[in-house]
């Protein structure tokens, strides 16, 4: 990248970061899934202890930032709006240098910007974007050839998100297999590999490649997902495109050497012919198409091709904001709710609620929460049942114990026991009992537990 066209992802990083930040301080609570979970995290770490079992290095970060603004929620939002800032600015940065066109860095700067995916990421999965910052600084050291970057950026990335590292080395060895030619590619490929198995191999735990490897999903499977993944409220048009990117990139990558970079990438990111079945792992992956697909647009010759694509996210960006603030759970709604949690639910006692609205339970009404299936002492704990209320549930209530109590529309407090007597009895009768809004699995080995089992 030319010294002088340094302020374009500057310009950009800025702008990117500073809405994202206006985004998230638009709602009082922690946005996404996780939001919860991370702020339990950074509280319990900078009272001096660790709640749950996840070293990640992006904690010391929050913790700081924690300290810095005197408020975890607040110092957590800032993090991720400079994550967002830094991801903008080195992915825009490396468009430039990979095309030696400054409008380059313009279209893949927008992209990142202002791409549904790349919203939800920062707002659902706060250490995947402190990834996703570290994996645009890998691409900016390839493109400038600063191999001390590049790995240095790697192990970062392999102590903040295993995923992401993952993802990392792959592209370093695509890149490596797209750089070396005629009989030395296959010796590249082959050491790359191998390397990559080892790292992984030290990073990975054998619940992690469970994880990974859940068998084959067919097409019938992947529309069936994406279906559910537009109930999350992100644009359809995108994911579609997503889908089509592999085979447009090889379209316009043909005569570049970057074709052996980012249509295999698309394609990992979004094959249903690939081992990736799990709901959240395939959401994750695709999710990492935007980067991916900012950079091929910059690559595209015609300027008015990708400059159409970047009107439309710019002209719907404020419905996909809105759509982020008012997604599920609804935060809002239960708020009101927490002092009935806390006036049935003994200091003793735990609950069972599926993932987000948990984390809700557990940082702002300071109630023990798991969002799986229980497998200690059941009278300890309550569950948070969605789609099943008094009327189904009532009858099954014996003398002494509590009847169902209403809660968020939709949602009711149970005691644990008796619910595991209406689900036994009924467990091939209401297909709700199975919803991931009923938690019904174990724990898995990959999930960070707590530090202190209840």
């Amino acid at each position: 990248m030319r010294n002088r066209a340094w302020w374009i992802p500057l310009f950009l990083a800025l702008g990117s970061a500073l809405s994202q930040f206006y985004i998230f301080r638009s709602v009082y609570w922690a946005p996404g899934l996780d939001g919860g979970y991370y702020v339990l995290q950074v509280q319990s770490l900078m009272q001096g202890e660790r709640i749950f079992q996840d070293n990640s290095l992006l904690f010391p970060v929050l913790v700081w930032m924690g300290h810095l603004t005197g408020d975890v929620v607040l110092g957590n939002e800032l993090a991720a709006a400079l994550f967002y800032g830094v991801s903008v600015f080195f992915f825009s940065a490396a468009a430039m240098q990979m095309t030696e066109r400054r409008g380059a860095g313009i279209v893949t700067g927008l992209y990142v910007w202002f791409s549904p995916a790349m919203l939800s990421l920062s707002s659902e999965f706060l250490k995947n974007q402190m990834g996703m910052a570290l994996w645009s600084v890998v691409w900016w050291g390839l493109s400038h050839r600063r191999w001390w970057v590049v790995f240095g950026a790697l192990g970062l990335t392999v102590f903040v998100h295993k995923l992401m590292a993952a993802v990392g080395i792959l592209t370093v060895l695509l890149y490596g297999f797209a750089r070396w030619n005629g009989q030395h590619r296959k010796y590249v490929l082959w050491l790359g590999i191998l390397v990559s198995i080892v790292v992984l191999m030290g990073v990975l735990s054998s619940e992690d490649l469970k994880r990974f490897l859940v068998g084959m999903e067919t097409p019938t499977g992947r529309i069936k997902r994406l279906m559910v993944l537009f109930s999350w409220d992100l644009w359809w048009f995108e994911f579609v495109w997503f889908h089509a990117m592999p085979w447009i990139a090889l379209a316009v990558l043909w005569r570049s050497s970057w074709k052996w970079v980012l249509p295999p990438l698309l394609l990992c990111f979004c094959a249903w012919g690939l081992p990736l079945r799990s709901d959240e792992l395939a959401w994750r992956f695709l999710l990492l198409c935007a980067p991916v697909t900012g950079l091929l647009l910059s690559m595209v010759s015609r300027y008015w091709i990708s400059g159409a694509i970047l009107l439309i996210l710019i002209a719907t960006y404020p419905i996909n904001v809105a759509h982020i603030n008012n997604g599920k759970p609804d935060y809002e709604a239960w708020r009101s709710h927490i002092p009935t949690l806390q006036a049935n639910i003994a200091s003793s006692q735990r609950v069972v609620a599926h993932r987000g609205v948990c984390g809700y339970i557990s940082a702002y009404g300071g109630i023990h929460c798991e969002n799986f299936d229980p497998q200690e002492d059941i009278d300890l704990w309550w569950r948070v049942v969605y789609g099943l209320g008094a009327r189904q549930i009532n009858p099954y209530v014996q003398s002494g114990e509590e009847v169902v109590i209403p809660l968020v529309r939709g949602y009711s407090l149970v005691q644990e026991r008796v619910y595991r007597r209406f689900r036994e009895e009924n467990k091939n009768r209401y297909s709700l009992l199975r919803h991931p809004r009923n938690p019904y699995r174990p724990r898995p080995g990959y999930v960070y537990k707590p530090s202190t089992s209840p």
